[in-house]
């Protein structure tokens, strides 16, 4: 028998092993251990109770006992005084003939066997006999009040029985405290797990967020590069379109200086060419007229004189020739250089643009290459976030599973020991835990979802104050680090109360 006990027990300790225990685990030992001592103490009472029966008929007997003798006594004093008064009392023996009465004998019978005579009793012996009587009454109705009061046995039993019973209202009272105690305390450490797990998952959901805004800047900064490549490139191309306007309009200036040169070069060579040729006609005229002259020596000198003039001034006309020429000419061939410059100013412009936005091209080519090697490198750590997101999520909604079936086993035994003996037990806390998780994790999931552009509200009401808790500094300090351009596209890709709720 001592074996199969020992079995039991050893079977029953480890089918509780199997289960992890609560915080609250104390609680529950102490209301089932309560809940034994009420079993037991009602087991005594009822073991009492069931005394009392056959004391209450003895304390009901001691009081007949007493209340026959007390009315014995009363006939016997009765009798006696009046044989005492009647003289019926034994000369020989001095009995009286009640006394010979009790014993079932003849009182004449003995007078006449001891040959005696029946005599009277005095005034003295008469009262004698009644003091006797009295004190023998008045200590019996003593004895017969203190009784009616009850039997100490009884007395002790009953209270006995109250006590037990004033001790199990008190342990019922206090079962339902420690249950109490237990909701308690399971809900302080239920807040402490969910918001360990609630953190846990809110730092991966903010890796999730800062993933999906890298992945959203990366695809804003495409365009923004080329956008500024092309603003670059225009300024550059207009600038080499402005210098080289410049440039052609300088040698167009610089023909119609020439051009103009050569104008007035023309100019003063046929002003100058007019005079000396007629210089030439006035000589001429003179150099005729001497040769019809020459009949006087002063004519000759003065005819070779003119002659001279002329060889002079048609010199003078050839040089001028010469060097108005070859002026036109150094003009006109600088004319044609410049005409040659500016048609390679005009041609060579868009060559010149294209090479000078090299550079820009190749930077612009850089940017993008990297930053769409960040944007894979995004891609795939959300890839990588959410998946953790998603195990973390399962692996503490198991957690909390647990937690409940850990509640649901420590409820039900309260439960069952407090029904057992009738005692009322608090019974709400593995509702109230499976709530408050679900209000949790529907938090997380408003923030790992909700933050984008689909809705006008992330934080919940479950979520008051969540915005300003520890692990989301990681997601302000990313967004405080940004660019304003990187900032902007994260606002336009999200929702805008949780952008502006973040940024401040």
């Amino acid at each position: 028998m001592k074996n199969y006990m020992y079995c039991l027990a050893l079977i029953v300790f480890c089918t509780m092993k199997l289960h992890a225990q609560t915080v609250g685990i104390g609680e529950v030992s102490t209301i089932e251990s309560k809940a034994g001592s009420i079993e037991a103490a009602r087991l005594r009472i009822l073991q009492l109770e069931s005394e009392l029966p056959q004391l209450e008929k003895l304390w009901q007997d001691k009081l007949q006992k007493l209340r026959s003798e007390i009315e014995q006594i009363y006939k016997d004093r009765d009798n006696l005084i009046a044989d005492m008064k009647a003289g019926a009392r034994c000369s020989k023996c001095n009995e009286w003939k009640s006394e010979f009465e009790k014993k079932g004998q003849s009182f004449e019978k003995h007078l006449g066997e001891v040959k005696g005579y029946a005599i009277p009793a005095t005034t003295s012996e008469l009262e004698t006999a009644r003091k006797g009587f009295s004190e023998k009454i008045a200590i019996l109705k003593v004895q017969l009040k203190n009784l009616e009061k009850g039997d100490n046995t009884i007395l002790k039993k009953k209270e006995q029985i109250q006590k037990l019973k004033d001790d199990n209202d008190r342990l019922c009272q206090e079962i339902t405290l420690h249950s109490k105690n237990y909701e308690v305390i399971l809900l302080n450490d239920s807040k402490a797990k969910h918001k360990m797990w609630s953190d846990e998952l809110m730092a991966s959901a903010v890796k999730t967020l800062i993933s999906d805004d890298k992945i959203t800047i990366c695809k804003a900064k495409i365009p923004r590069i080329e956008k500024e490549f092309q603003n670059l490139s225009e300024e550059i191309k207009q600038k080499l379109k402005n210098d080289n306007e410049k440039l052609l309009q300088s040698k167009n200036n610089s023909i119609s200086s020439n051009e103009q040169k050569i104008n007035t070069i023309q100019t003063l060579h046929e002003s100058r060419l007019l005079q000396l040729q007629v210089q030439v006609q006035e000589l001429e005229a003179l150099k005729n007229g001497l040769q019809k002259e020459l009949s006087s020596d002063s004519i000759v000198a003065r005819l070779e004189m003119t002659g001279k003039q002329l060889v002079v001034i048609r010199d003078s006309i050839t040089e001028l020739e010469k060097q108005t020429k070859d002026s036109i000419a150094l003009l006109q061939a600088e004319n044609k250089k410049l005409n040659a410059e500016i048609w390679s100013l005009k041609t060579d412009l868009p060559n010149e643009q294209q090479k000078a936005l090299l550079p820009l091209k190749e930077k612009r080519d850089a940017k993008k290459k990297e930053t769409e090697l960040l944007h894979a490198a995004a891609i795939s750590e959300l890839a990588e976030n959410k998946k953790s997101f998603a195990e973390k999520t399962a692996q503490c909604q198991k957690n909390n599973d647990v937690y409940t079936t850990e509640i649901s086993i420590e409820c039900t035994r309260m439960y069952a020991a407090g029904q057992k003996v009738g005692c009322p037990v608090y019974n709400s806390i593995k509702g109230t835990v499976a709530s408050n998780w679900n209000e949790t994790a529907s938090c997380v999931k408003a923030v790992a979802s909700l933050s984008k552009p689909y809705s006008t509200n992330v934080f919940n009401a479950y979520c008051k104050g969540q915005d300003s808790s520890g692990y989301m500094s990681g997601y302000k300090n990313f967004l405080a680090s940004l660019s304003s351009e990187d900032k902007l596209a994260v606002k336009e890709a999200s929702n805008a109360d949780w952008f502006e709720l973040m940024m401040r």
